[in-house]
């Protein structure tokens, strides 16, 4: 076929179609809406040359665009959200993100200092290890009447003092009812053969 004059997609000679329907226009498109809820349709594809209809149109069912909204997990301070979805179109919800209640606090013992004869100690402090919260502050424990003699000097590593006229145990009391007690205590220890190390360090049996 030859198409030369005019270049109408129609042959010169025998006057058929002989267009090759390179250059082609959509007419009559429209997008789907899930806003009013109208589906769209493609439109027709058409020869700009002979204006043959080369792909008739099709519709376009409307439909929403699913959006994810993540779930947000729950700490101590601030509750959480379950996970959801929605339409980024027109907004509808479909599942509904839900209120995950705040967490228990993970708590975690900061230990204390022990008392001494000669300074006071504090007691030990829960704390929330995800937030700082302090559950239970460090309470101040007052100075204590024991000594220590690790090295086996006779005197209190701590303050210095004799250890035997610093000691408040039993056998060290100077009462006549501390005394006579002690001497009962002390007849079963021997009956016994219980060996008793006093906090001072002297051996009693």
């Amino acid at each position: 076929h030859v198409d030369v004059d005019p270049h109408d997609g129609i042959c010169d000679n025998c006057e058929e179609n002989c267009c090759e329907h390179e250059n082609t226009t959509i007419v009559g498109a429209t997008e789907a809406s899930c806003i009013t809820r109208l589906n769209g349709n493609t439109g027709d594809e058409i020869c700009d040359l002979c204006g043959k209809i080369i792909k008739a149109s099709a519709v376009i069912p409307w439909s929403h665009t699913i959006e994810i909204d993540p779930a947000v997990e729950p700490t101590c301070i601030a509750t959480g959200l379950t996970a959801g979805s929605h339409c980024s179109v027109c907004g509808m919800v479909f599942d509904v993100q839900r209120t995950v209640p705040k967490t228990e606090h993970k708590q975690v013992i900061v230990p204390g200092t022990p008392a001494t004869c000669i300074t006071p100690g504090t007691s030990d402090a829960v704390v929330c290890e995800t937030c700082g919260l302090i559950i239970t502050e460090h309470r101040i424990i007052n100075t204590t009447t024991h000594h220590v003699d690790n090295d086996g000097d006779g005197k209190c590593d701590n303050c210095g003092g004799d250890m035997a006229s610093n000691c408040d145990c039993l056998c060290h009391k100077k009462s006549w009812i501390s005394k006579a007690f002690y001497k009962f205590i002390l007849f079963f220890w021997k009956l016994f053969k219980i060996s008793k190390t006093c906090d001072c360090g002297a051996v009693h049996y």
